[in-house]
């Protein structure tokens, strides 16, 4: 029994090598666009709300979210539009907190952030403290929130 012949790491394959150039293009074209309108952090935004309000009808959930956001192209409208709650923040900073200490440690607000949806260079130019209180967290968690 012969198996196919793998590929020296000299021969491994990319899987950029495997499209052609317009193919290539394409997919290039749209990480741009995902990265330019930042549609990821986006989808992490909806995603928390969903599993945190645990909506009965979703859709229409998502749509009164989407509906209430800021638009880049309006200036004019709020730039912060406060989906979660004091609640949602004091059960984020008691989730990370498993031991109940009423701090978190540095590495444990930036994972909590991350899990809002708060860019990785917006919290690691933010958190500069090494450790924070609820309401220290909540302040933090909120002025990144308006940013975004």
């Amino acid at each position: 029994m012969s198996t196919a012949p793998q590929p020296s790491q000299s021969q491994s394959l990319n899987i950029t090598d495997l499209l052609s150039p317009s193919q290539l293009k394409a997919t290039t074209d749209a990480d741009v666009y995902l990265k330019t309108h930042s549609i990821q952090q986006l989808f992490q935004k909806l995603l928390s709300q969903l599993i945190l309000n645990k909506p009965n009808d979703p859709k229409q959930f998502l749509i009164q979210i989407l509906k209430s956001m800021k638009s880049p192209d309006d200036p004019s409208e709020s730039s912060y539009n406060p989906l979660f709650k004091d609640t949602d923040f004091e059960t984020l900073f008691q989730l990370h907190d498993p031991l109940h200490t009423g701090t978190l440690k540095q590495h444990q607000v930036k994972t909590a952030l991350d899990k809002l949806g708060v860019s990785k260079q917006a919290v690691d130019t933010a958190v500069i403290d090494q450790e924070y209180k609820t309401d220290q967290f909540k302040t933090l968690a909120k002025d990144l929130m308006k940013m975004q």
